[in-house]
C-alpha cells in the first residue's frame, strides 16, 4: 500500500473518526491512470482496521476473546476515481449498530474538497472456532462513538437475489491471496468480480455503484468460479460459486459507467 500517508485523529480516548491523506501512485492505477477498484477497497479496509485498533475493537482485541471481525456487506457510490499523483483524503467513522451488524461509513475527497467516493460497510463479529455470528453490540466499548451528527450514506444493504448465470472465470485461492484472518482477502474477491465484468463486455469496466455481499470465506486451495451479467441499462449482477454451484462466496450488483 501507499507509504506516503498522513493520519489525523482526534484527542478523545475513542476518536470518533480517522482521517488519512494519500497520494495515488502509478502502480495503483490502470491504463486510464485512475485508481484501480480493488486498490480503493484496500484503502477502505486499511483505514477501518487502523481506526478499530484505536477504538480498542481491532484484530488484536477480538483475537484475545476468540472472535474475528468479518466484512459482511458494503455499498459504495463512486463519483470519480482518483487519478495518478492526485492527493486524496480518506475518512472513516462508526455509525452505530444495525441488527447483528456494526456499521461504518467512508468518505473520500481530494484537496479541493471534491467528493469522490462515499459508502457504508456492515461488519459481523464471529466466533473464531464455530464461525457463528455474535451480537456486535456486546463487543463495543461503552464510550464507542456513534456519530449521529455525521452522514449515514446507506441505511441498509439487504440480501441480493441469486441469478442463474454461467461462470466463465476460474480462480484458485493461493497463499498470496490470504489475509490476516487466514481467508481470501475481500479486495481479491472484488478484483475477480471486476475481471468477470470486463470479460462479459470484452472491455475494461468501471464501477459507478456497487453492493458487495460476502457470503462465505474463501480458503487456501479452494477453486472459485466467477460469473457476471450486464444489462442494457449498465446495471450488473455478479457472483462467485464453487465449481458444483452449491456454495456461494460473494454476490455483487450495481451500475457500471
Amino acid at each position: 500500500m501507499n507509504t506516503n500517508t498522513h493520519a489525523e485523529i482526534t484527542a478523545e480516548k475513542y476518536p470518533p473518526f480517522l482521517r488519512e491523506e494519500h497520494t495515488i501512485r502509478a502502480h495503483e492505477c490502470g491504463p486510464d491512470r485512475q485508481l484501480k477498484f480493488h486498490v480503493l477497497l484496500d484503502y477502505l479496509q486499511d483505514i477501518a482496521a487502523t481506526h478499530a485498533e484505536l477504538l480498542d475493537v481491532g484484530l488484536s482485541a477480538l483475537t484475545e476473546k476468540g472472535t474475528l471481525w468479518v466484512l459482511s456487506r458494503m455499498k459504495l457510490h463512486i463519483s470519480r476515481y482518483p487519478a495518478c499523483d492526485e492527493k486524496i483524503i480518506v475518512k472513516t467513522y462508526p455509525s452505530g449498530v444495525s441488527s447483528l451488524f456494526a456499521v461504518r461509513e467512508y468518505f473520500i475527497s481530494n484537496e479541493k474538497g471534491e467528493n469522490l467516493v462515499k459508502g457504508t460497510s456492515f461488519w459481523l463479529v464471529i466466533d473464531a472456532k464455530t464461525f457463528r455470528p455474535l451480537k456486535a453490540a456486546s463487543f463495543l466499548p461503552s464510550g464507542m462513538p456513534v456519530n449521529e451528527e455525521l452522514p449515514r450514506y446507506y441505511r441498509e444493504a439487504g440480501k441480493i437475489e441469486r441469478k442463474d448465470i454461467p461462470c466463465d472465470l476460474s480462480f484458485t485461492v493461493r497463499h498470496g491471496d490470504i489475509d490476516m484472518n487466514r481467508h481470501l482477502n475481500n479486495a481479491v474477491f472484488a478484483k475477480n468480480i471486476l475481471d468477470s465484468l470486463c470479460k462479459s463486455q470484452n472491455d475494461f469496466a468501471s464501477v459507478k455503484e456497487i453492493q458487495l455481499n460476502f457470503v462465505s470465506s474463501g480458503n487456501l486451495g479452494e477453486d472459485l468460479c466467477f460469473g457476471s451479467e450486464i444489462c442494457n441499462d449498465r446495471t450488473f449482477y455478479a457472483h462467485a460459486l464453487s465449481p458444483d454451484g452449491r456454495k456461494c462466496y460473494i454476490q455483487a450488483e450495481g451500475i457500471l459507467e
